[in-house]
């Protein structure tokens, strides 16, 4: 009778870890990046979220990065602020190449101005 309550209490015990272990590590690998709203049409390919302050790096949907910039958003600062060339490169002087589909949401202003960009090639921002 003995074993049978440490058995049984020993099967409870496994059965509540097991039920919380992967709640609370989904939760904790999510971060603060989880909760950024990605639209329903940008859910596929690479997609670069512009928004008043941040630019988010999106593969197939789910938000990778997060990248943080002041004021007016030009093209020409974008490579280094990316990070990622499948994202955004320079091809050659002038020439920026966007392997992304760019979205600019409410409040936001992208820019690019010649002599620095004088060529934009759009990639599909398919993997």
């Amino acid at each position: 009778m003995r074993m049978f309550r440490r058995f049984s209490v020993t099967v409870a015990a496994l059965a509540v870890l097991t039920a919380i272990v992967p709640a609370w590590t989904s939760a904790a690998s999510a971060g603060p990046l989880a909760g950024v709203n990605v639209p329903q049409e940008l859910r596929t390919g690479r997609v670069l979220l512009v928004r008043a302050g941040s630019i988010e790096l999106v593969r197939s949907g789910t938000v990778i990065r997060s990248v943080a910039f002041t004021g007016r958003l030009d093209l020409a600062r974008l490579p280094n602020l990316v990070g990622d060339q499948e994202y955004v490169a320079w091809r050659a002087k002038g020439v920026l190449r966007l392997g992304a589909v760019l979205r600019a949401g409410p409040q936001t202003t992208v820019t690019g101005d010649p002599p620095v960009v004088n060529r934009l090639e759009l990639l599909d921002g398919q993997d």
